[in-house]
């Protein structure tokens, strides 16, 4: 729910792209994801 909230953002753009990157490799349950500073998921 809060990376939909953040994709939904208008207020800051980056964050609603790192949100979007996240929110394609997301797949429930997921309990950990890690990420490099640009926001690709390993």
């Amino acid at each position: 729910k809060e990376l939909e909230d953040l994709q939904n953002n208008q207020d800051n753009p980056s964050h609603r792209k790192l949100a979007s990157l996240h929110l394609e490799k997301y797949n429930f349950p997921v309990e950990m994801m890690i990420c490099l500073p640009n926001g690709t998921v390993v």
